[in-house]
């Protein structure tokens, strides 16, 4: 990566390594590494960060087949804005809405959820991101050609995986 600005690069406990600006605010990341050789195998890796470099390792072993495939997911903001707001009833339910940019809008495949989860933890804080409104947003990424606006999660929503209420009957929000 190439910037002008100066970057600070963390290691997250899942492996993703988030890149910060100097006021700690996400601005892009790399997801999670994988490796796979040429049969297929899974080959265990790592990231390591040293200074401003991420170096990807592979832990190969006897029964390895060459080459490996490495390509882990890089990408800047996923989201233009976001902000919580409580729904007038009461302090324990709030409604969450998100603007994504167009690079997030693009980049909804299964290896990018991580990184929009953790740029919108960032912006609204991870007591905002419960299960249901994880999933509600997941939802909304993968199934954003069908709303072109903002997306909106709602606390008191029961939760439900992802993909079981990207329908029309829930859209995103459960039932």
């Amino acid at each position: 990566m190439t910037s002008e600005e100066n970057v600070n690069l963390q290691l997250d406990e899942d492996g993703s390594v988030a890149i910060l600006d100097d006021s700690g605010d996400f601005i892009g990341g790399v997801s999670s590494p994988w490796a796979k050789d040429a049969t297929g195998e899974t080959v265990p890796t790592h990231f390591t960060i040293s200074g401003d470099t991420i170096t990807q390792h592979t832990e190969t072993a006897g029964s390895s087949q060459y080459p490996l495939v490495v390509d882990p997911w890089g990408g800047k903001k996923l989201i233009k804005s976001a902000w919580t707001k409580f729904d007038g009833k009461s302090t324990k339910r709030w409604v969450v809405n998100v603007i994504p940019t167009k690079w997030g809008r693009q980049a909804n495949g299964l290896k990018t959820h991580k990184s929009h989860v953790a740029e919108l933890k960032s912006k609204v804080g991870k007591k905002r991101v419960t299960k249901t409104i994880d999933n509600q947003f997941i939802c909304h990424v993968f199934g954003n050609v069908f709303e072109p606006g903002t997306y909106n999660m709602e606390s008191w929503r029961p939760n439900m995986h992802w993909r079981k209420q990207l329908n029309l009957k829930h859209q995103c929000n459960p039932k």
